[in-house]
């Protein structure tokens, strides 16, 4: 095979990684958006709103659940909040972009373990995994507290380089 073959082979492969990332992010999305929302699921966003709205920093009058993942969930949903408002779609969006920033963390974590190689190949696995995406899409999943692990975890890969 001449070296021209060689090169349009990759790009093909990559064309066809990326066109793989980018129709499981477009399908996550789009369950993402079209979730029905209940009231065990938007509780952190109630607190986003009751803190921003009435300055109820220490969420007095709230029972509070004595696991402490509350707090590493909620700054998600308040920098969300400050950015993009309070509404439904953004309740609705918070746990996609908690997905895309966990895929772009164990994209790198892979990448630094393994090399330039997989870093694609990992990304498009994690887009299109149900398994993945089905844990990570619900919004009272402790998707903060997961994602702390994640850059915990490259923070040592860093660190140990």
């Amino acid at each position: 095979m001449s070296y021209n073959q060689n090169k349009i082979i990759q790009f093909i492969f990559l064309f066809v990684l990326i066109i793989f990332i980018l129709s499981g992010l477009i399908c996550k999305f789009s369950m993402s958006s079209k979730r029905l929302l209940d009231s065990d699921q938007i509780v952190l966003a109630l607190y986003y709103w009751d803190v921003l709205e009435n300055s109820n920093y220490f969420l007095r009058n709230w029972y509070l659940s004595t696991n402490s993942l509350v707090f590493s969930d909620f700054p998600i949903y308040f920098v969300n909040g400050l950015i993009f408002g309070m509404s439904p779609f953004m309740i609705r969006i918070v746990p996609f972009m908690t997905l895309v920033t966990s895929i772009l963390i164990l994209s790198l974590i892979l990448y630094r373990v393994y090399g330039s190689k997989v870093l694609l190949l990992s990304a498009a696995v994690l887009s299109c995994s149900s398994l993945f995406s089905s844990y990570f899409l619900i919004q009272l999943s402790h998707i903060g507290t997961i994602n702390l692990s994640f850059l915990c975890l490259l923070l040592v890969i860093l660190i140990a380089e």
